[in-house]
């Protein structure tokens, strides 16, 4: 249904189909019903019923949190905020699921969820929240955070912090800053191979190459518009990735499925150094050096799949350090050769949607729309929320575009469970 022109191939394929299914519609924004509607036309080879055929004439069942973040794309919308058609005057009938099954352990913390949802939180509620703010009068402590804990954080800047801060603390607890004394093997740096500037593949200098490769994290360097590139990944036995890319959507693998490092299959000829990362050091190889790498489904235990690495371009955002401490920002365009990988301790508020987590620790506050709300529904029980700074309490606004879409679907509610939903 992405398809910019569709072919006999498709319209065979599709004119059995009798209902059309799509789930995390808030992820998406107005052209997805809009696409739904005029491919749907085509496939179904639909012709006009009283002037106007919609969806190819058959049902489309749409699912999702509407209470949930804009979509990622730049200037996105809900679908709530924008005059669609498609979607507000196409639908006849709503079904609202009430049930509070993520959090069944902890029934309270579940309607202080809702609350949050339908925009009627209370200070009481921020109040009871804020009992989980680490180091306050009466909250956990940073001893209380257990080591497997996941984080949400605002951008990509404070995840590569996080990401960061995580493997210094395993450097710290595993590794030496001897040089005599040889690098444990359960751990690895993976730099990017065959790194070229602009189209021309002029080579990088040694010193610039040296400069990139120490300064420059993954929220730097993105392929095309949507994916960023680790340069230089660094991976221990069982630490949380996330793939990027949608190279393996036949495979049950797209961009954001969730996993764990396991292992490295190296070339025979592969050659292993060492770096140092903040004066420990560490193996490392180029990313030409890796047959591929092994890695576990975060949602199925014991299941694992292989990724080899793959060519980008790419551009890069680096700080160019000029003489007297001077310096300037600016983006480069080169190609290179990594795997779609990207570390992940922490995650950001996008990419946790639809994650249900037992323990969470959220790292600072975000403005975006519903990004709160987001963020504390992940985590099953209070008990297992940790804040790193109080939230404030703001009124919830008694009018807005999401309430007012809420009311209108509620009139196409059926009246019995007995009633047909034609």
């Amino acid at each position: 249904l992405n398809n910019a022109s569709i072919n006999d191939d498709n319209v065979r394929t599709y004119l059995p189909t009798r209902m059309f299914i799509a789930d995390e519609v808030s992820m998406g924004g107005k052209d997805i019903p809009q696409k739904v509607n005029r491919n749907l036309n085509t496939l179904k080879e639909t012709t006009s019923v009283a002037g106007q055929a919609r969806n190819g004439n058959i049902p489309v069942l749409w699912g999702g949190d509407m209470g949930q973040l804009p979509p990622p794309c730049k200037g996105g919308k809900m679908l709530y905020m924008t005059n669609t058609p498609e979607w507000d005057d196409f639908m006849n009938c709503f079904v609202e699921l009430k049930g509070n099954h993520r959090f069944k352990a902890d029934p309270e913390y579940g309607q202080i969820m809702v609350r949050y949802h339908d925009r009627n939180h209370t200070r009481a509620d921020v109040t009871r929240l804020n009992t989980r703010v680490v180091g306050a009068p009466g909250g956990p402590t940073v001893r209380d955070i257990p080591d497997d804990i996941a984080y949400c954080v605002p951008n990509n800047k404070q995840r590569r912090a996080v990401n960061n801060a995580h493997f210094s603390k395993w450097l710290q607890q595993t590794h030496s800053t001897n040089p005599d004394v040889p690098p444990p093997k359960h751990t690895l740096i993976i730099n990017a191979s065959d790194i070229r500037q602009g189209k021309k593949s002029k080579e990088f200098s040694p010193s610039m190459l040296c400069n990139l490769m120490s300064t420059c994290a993954d929220c730097d360097v993105k392929e095309g518009d949507r994916y960023f590139v680790d340069i230089s990944i660094k991976v221990y036995t069982r630490r949380p990735m996330m793939l990027i890319g949608n190279d393996c959507v036949e495979e049950g693998r797209a961009n954001g499925t969730l996993c764990f490092f396991l292992a490295v299959v190296l070339k025979p000829e592969a050659v292993v150094k060492t770096q140092q990362v903040d004066g420990y050091y560490v193996r490392c190889v180029g990313a030409n050096d890796v047959q591929h790498i092994v890695c576990e489904y975060a949602d199925k235990p014991g299941q694992t799949f292989i990724i080899k690495a793959k060519s980008m371009s790419v551009k890069i955002k680096w700080t160019a350090q000029l003489e007297e401490g001077f310096s300037f920002p600016t983006t480069l365009s080169a190609t290179l050769k990594q795997f779609p990988l990207l570390t992940n301790n922490a995650t950001t508020g996008h990419k946790l949607q639809g994650a249900s987590k037992t323990s969470l620790f959220i790292i600072g506050v975000s403005n975006t729309m519903n990004w709160m709300y987001v963020a504390l529904s992940r985590v099953r029980t209070l008990s297992g929320l940790f804040l790193s700074t109080p939230i404030k309490f703001k009124h919830p606004r008694k009018e807005s575009s999401f309430m007012a879409m809420i009311r209108r679907f509620k009139a196409l509610i059926p009246h019995n469970r007995d009633e047909d939903l034609n």
